[in-house]
């Protein structure tokens, strides 16, 4: 069909998105408030609903010693606060529109194959259209119920902080997010003093902006590089790292 159609349309919005359902609710919220006039606060109910769905999500959500949104939620509240500030309708009535545009867009791609192929595999072709559809929003899922893990492991390390904080181990309960277990373990280590340095050397490291592309085995980085083109190196490399 050559450049008739612009398949990029078939690439938006994609159903079984967690992530996508996630961003529709926010914007759902956001028509909700504003057509109240009103601003949204933790304790609304649609906010603790969101929240039991969305909650155990975060901002830095692969890091289990990050907050998730159930605990504090300012994220979720600037989100809608910001999609208030312009048009959630429009931006809501857009991604309605972009599911109707790829579904009416591979009615289109059938129609044209059917007389040119028939139906058979003009049939095939829109099946498989629909199944892309249908199933590539769903790579989102298993990380979105990993993180539905970590959000358990979290609550259940905060147990522990707690249990040390009780045993005189440590002054904060969430500086166990800065232990190693076989600290915990050990009745003689420091705690605080361990929680403090490894907290330390996390700040500092959380303060670099760019990450090295090539860290050398004996530590030191390189972060731009330039090689002359050579006959057979390659091979070089090759056998480098065969060794």
């Amino acid at each position: 069909m050559g450049q008739d159609f612009d398949l990029a349309v078939i690439k938006q919005a994609f159903e079984n998105n967690p992530t996508s359902d996630m961003g529709q609710r926010l914007m759902e919220l956001a028509v909700i408030y504003k057509n109240k006039n009103a601003s949204p606060h933790v304790k609304d109910a649609e906010i603790e609903l969101f929240l039991k769905e969305f909650g155990h999500r975060g901002t830095i959500e692969m890091d289990i010693g990050v907050e998730r949104w159930y605990e504090n939620p300012a994220y979720i509240i600037e989100m809608i606060q910001s999609y208030m500030e312009g048009d959630p309708e429009t931006m809501l009535a857009s991604y309605h529109q972009k599911k109707k545009d790829a579904e009416a867009l591979i009615l289109e791609i059938y129609d044209r194959l059917l007389p040119k192929i028939g139906q058979r595999k003009a049939s095939k072709v829109k099946s498989k259209l629909e199944l892309y559809r249908h199933l590539v929003g769903m790579r989102e899922q298993p990380k979105f119920d990993m993180i539905r893990g970590y959000k358990l492991i979290r609550m259940m390390l905060k147990t522990v902080g707690k249990d040390l904080v009780n045993q005189g181990r440590l002054k904060d309960p969430m500086d166990v997010f800065f232990l190693y277990m076989k600290d915990i373990e050990n009745k003689e280590s420091n705690l605080v003093q361990l929680a403090l340095e490894n907290r330390a050397l996390y700040e500092e490291q959380f303060r670099f902006k760019r990450i090295p592309p090539i860290i050398i085995g004996d530590g030191e980085v390189i972060y731009n590089y330039k090689m002359e083109a050579q006959e057979g190196v390659l091979m070089v490399i090759l056998l480098h790292l065969a060794k």
